[in-house]
This record gives structure tokens, C-alpha cells and sequence, in this order.
């Protein structure tokens, strides 16, 4: 979670339960206010007061690691990633109060290069993956992706900028791409609202269904090739649904696995 304090700006947090003592030679074990539950900082992107605003935070399944989106001087509001693991837990020395936690804490790719914003918004989990909207600066606001796969251990020569190493020593390297240009050229389609719902026919399938707005109201775009297809989604007559003064549209994503 997202929290602030006056030595670090607003930074990401997590709530830290240390083991319970079990002997009189354990921490905590004659004070068990020392070993209660209690938020540490889990990283301080944006070093010093200022704040790097952690926002949007998700993970698959409730599983490590986290995405989030934060901002950073070098590189603005971009993807960013944290295995959420800790490493012993030390004070720092011009403020001994608070608990700082160790973690590998990086940003997964900078979409919008250099110190301008791509901002990424609406993460979403569907079929392994991670779907929210982003900006490049050329494209304008449009749907992306994020692939994670685990490729084994830390491939020496690749950049920490793609992925991070997990408790266990694997790297998991995150691929991010532009899914689909639903409004082609510097117009958005500002996609928002990603939602995951079973399918009417099969509720074993799942679609993902967003608001955009391709400007013409065509449609049928694919998502790549075997990824499935984007289409506008339509009411019982066939007719794609439009917001009447906005200009959206409701989309729907499909990818099913082959039986």
C-alpha cells in the first residue's frame, strides 16, 4: 500500500509480521509489542521527501510480485514492479524510528522515454497477463500489456529495467508491448474500466470487456496474431453500444484456450 511520512514523501508500504518468538532468546520474546504486525517501508523510489505516489498496486491471484504505477524524476510515471520481499530490517541513522525493509523494487519498462509520463492506468489480470492503458507519447492514450515469464536465473547481461529476481533465485522477465492502436495516430482511445466477466454461452471462458472509442465506431481490430480479437460489443440487435454525448464505446476481449 501507498502511505506517507515526513522523511520519505509518499512510498510504497507493506505490513511486515516478524515470526513469533518461541524461546527467551527470541526477539519479542518478553515483549510481544516488538514482534507485532507493523507497515515498514517496503521501497523509497523517489529518494529523499519526495514522493514517487505508488498507485493502481495489483498482482495475479494475490501472488508475488506487485505492479504498480510511480513516478520517478528520471523517467515520470511509469510501470513499476517489487518482488515484496524482505531483507533484515534496519533503522536509518537520521531517523532511528523507522523501519526500513530491503526489496528488489523496479521499474518494469519506461514507455513513454524519458522524463515524460505514460502514465499507466486501469491494471488488469486476464489469462496471465497484465492489461491497463498507457501513453508512449506518440500514440496517445491506448491499451497495453505486460507478459511476465519466468526465464530461470539472472541473465547477467539483461538490464534489471525488465524484470527481477524472486525469492526463490528465478528472474521473472516482464515483456511490455502496445496491445492494440484502437484509435490509430496521436488521438486516444482512452481505454478504461478493464473487467473481467464469464462468458454468457460458456462460463468456463472469460471476457474482458473496456470502454474506448475508435472515433469511427468500426471495430473488429485484431489483438495480434492467436491472441484472440478486440470488437466492439453489441446489444441483441447487433448494434455496437455507444455512450450517446461521450463517444465510447463498450469492447470486448476474447481469448479462449484451444480444447
Amino acid at each position: 500500500f501507498a502511505a506517507t511520512d515526513p522523511y520519505h514523501g509518499r512510498e510504497l508500504y507493506m505490513i511486515h509480521a516478524p515470526p513469533s518468538p518461541t524461546s527467551p532468546g527470541d526477539e519479542g520474546y518478553h515483549n510481544p509489542l516488538r514482534v507485532a504486525p507493523r507497515p515498514i517501508l517496503l521501497a523509497d523510489i523517489e529518494s529523499g521527501t519526495e514522493s514517487s505516489n505508488p498507485s493502481g498496486i495489483t498482482s495475479s491471484g494475490g501472488q508475488l510480485p506487485i505492479y504498480f504505477a510511480a513516478y520517478s524524476a528520471s523517467s515520470g510515471i511509469e510501470l513499476w514492479m517489487s518482488n515484496g520481499e524482505s531483507l533484515p530490517i534496519r533503522t536509518t541513522a537520521s531517523n532511528p524510528n523507522t523501519q526500513v525493509v530491503g526489496s528488489e523494487t523496479v521499474m518494469v519498462a519506461d514507455i513513454c522515454s524519458g522524463t515524460r509520463n505514460s502514465s499507466p492506468k486501469y491494471l488488469t489480470w486476464y489469462k496471465g497477463k497484465l492489461f491497463f492503458q498507457a501513453n508512449n507519447g506518440l500514440l496517445g492514450n491506448e491499451v497495453y500489456v505486460a507478459e511476465p515469464e519466468v526465464v530461470g536465473s539472472h541473465p547477467g547481461s539483461t538490464t534489471m529495467s525488465n524484470g527481477l529476481t524472486m525469492a526463490d533465485g528465478t528472474f521473472l522477465k516482464v515483456t511490455v508491448t502496445m496491445f492494440i492502436d484502437i484509435r490509430l495516430g496521436l488521438v486516444s482511445s482512452n481505454p478504461a474500466y478493464f473487467t473481467i466477466m464469464p462468458s454468457p454461452l460458456n462460463p468456463s471462458d472469460e471476457y474482458m470487456y473496456f470502454t474506448a472509442s475508435d472515433g469511427y465506431l468500426m471495430g473488429g481490430a485484431a489483438g495480434g496474431a492467436g491472441s484472440g480479437s478486440v470488437i466492439p460489443n453489441t446489444n441483441s440487435e447487433g448494434v455496437p453500444e455507444e455512450e450517446p454525448y461521450g463517444g465510447s464505446q463498450l469492447w470486448r476481449y476474447a481469448c479462449f484456450q484451444a480444447q
